[in-house]
């Protein structure tokens, strides 16, 4: 049996909770508005096998709630089971039921993820919607610079553990609550929040094809590791229409299988955008029938692409480096 050492206590007014439940029954599950809120999950294991989970809930602002709970082992008879990641969605889609909100994000220690519980980060995202962030704690003492000593990861309890998750899961989204768009040197773009967002797994993605499919999948994978093939993605945006939004997913799925797969993208250049978006639209066959690129715009588009290529593509350690010198052998 779990063992309860704090419950959520935060419980919305008997008057919110009707109001919100009366617009559910008169203008359906969308009518009412939801509080959003980010959470903090850490675990400890115990001597004994067992765990010890604590939740934090966000509000951006403070720390509006948090659980803790003692998780037994799994039984002999299935010990493969994650304990930790059916505690956690259980008491998640609770709370979200009990106080009308919706939880955006989750942030996780790695040692979490990886070892403890690692079904918790795709069951986050595909059963309760939840973008799970993964966090490399400070494991380490630090001084403050006044002769005092400071604590590092495992010196917090976890309670505090998960505070600190939640605090630095915020950090990742912005505004409109979807992650950060991030791109790196080189303009690599940083899918994912860097790859922090852990949206799912190898497995997955196999049970969304058939068996024939996955095995296609498999063959082409292992042939690109044993040529050790590098591929390179170039586009003009990180983000905005169908093309990023393939190259996304396809940046992360080369990334689970471990595929030595990256996308690039020319550093912004504000007076070259509306060029661009001109021969787009024209491209597209939704410009005025008369609009035509003017040999002005077209060099300002090529100045642009050719200067990003000379500094951050053809330099040394560039993705457009001859492949004797470690480029990416196959780009596009």
């Amino acid at each position: 049996m779990e063992e309860f050492q704090h419950k959520f206590s935060r419980r919305a007014s008997a008057h919110h909770n009707r109001r919100l439940s009366q617009a559910v029954d008169q203008k359906g599950i969308f009518a009412p508005t939801l509080k959003t809120l980010f959470m903090g999950v850490s675990a400890v294991k115990n001597p004994d096998g067992s765990f010890t989970v604590a939740l934090a809930a966000h509000d951006q602002t403070y720390l509006v709630d948090f659980w803790e709970e003692h998780v037994p082992a799994p039984d002999a008879d299935d010990p493969q089971r994650d304990v930790i990641a059916d505690c956690v969605i259980r008491h998640v889609l609770k709370y979200e039921q009990d106080n009308f909100a919706k939880l955006i994000g989750s942030g996780l220690p790695t040692v979490l993820a990886d070892e403890l519980s690692p079904t918790l980060c795709s069951r986050l995202w595909l059963e309760v919607d939840i973008i799970p962030i993964v966090i490399e704690p400070n494991v380490h003492h630090h001084h403050n610079g006044h002769g005092h000593t400071i604590g590092g990861w495992d010196d917090k309890r976890v309670d505090e553990q998960a505070d600190s998750m939640a605090r630095k899961c915020i950090m990742n989204f912005g505004p409109s609550m979807v992650p950060l768009l991030q791109v790196g040197w080189r303009g690599a773009v940083q899918v994912d929040s860097g790859f922090q967002a852990r949206l799912n797994t190898a497995e997955d993605h196999k049970n969304t094809v058939s068996a024939a499919t996955w095995k296609s999948l498999m063959h082409y994978t292992k042939d690109l590791k044993d040529k050790k093939l590098r591929i390179g993605f170039f586009s003009s945006t990180p983000q905005g229409g169908g093309v990023a939004l393939m190259r996304h997913a396809l940046v992360r799925l080369s990334k689970i299988l471990d595929v030595d797969l990256n996308w690039y993208v020319p550093k912004p250049r504000p007076g070259v955008f509306r060029s661009t978006k001109n021969m787009h639209n024209i491209l597209q066959g939704v410009a005025d029938p008369d609009q035509r690129l003017s040999k002005e715009e077209m060099t300002t588009i090529t100045e642009w692409i050719q200067d990003n290529a000379k500094r951050y593509w053809f330099s040394e350690g560039g993705p457009l480096r001859p492949p004797r010198r470690a480029a990416p052998t196959l780009s596009w």
